[in-house]
């Protein structure tokens, strides 16, 4: 399960998931793949702007649809052979 880091935001992803969401951005077409990807940055990118007292408030399931977000976003970056920089130290 690799610890990967999305602009400072960390998210944990299973490795099913990922596995599934490479398989899924494969089966796209360059230009869909670039349409998802750009669609699931919405949310964390939003997340990024709250401030600490609006990330406290995030509910249960709003951080873990920003954690699947940030993990097929990751598997965008694994297929594009980007994935080793992203890669968050384990603490």
């Amino acid at each position: 399960m690799p610890r990967v880091s999305y602009n400072g935001m960390v998210a944990d992803v299973r490795d099913e998931d990922l596995e599934a969401g490479i398989a899924s951005l494969r089966q796209c077409s360059r230009q869909e793949r670039k349409q998802i990807l750009k669609s699931v940055e919405k949310e964390p990118d939003k997340a990024l702007r709250l401030t600490a007292d609006g990330k406290a408030e995030l509910s249960a399931q709003q951080r873990q649809d920003i954690a699947n977000d940030i993990g097929l976003w990751f598997a965008g970056e694994v297929l594009a052979g980007r994935a080793e920089q992203y890669k968050a130290a384990v603490q």
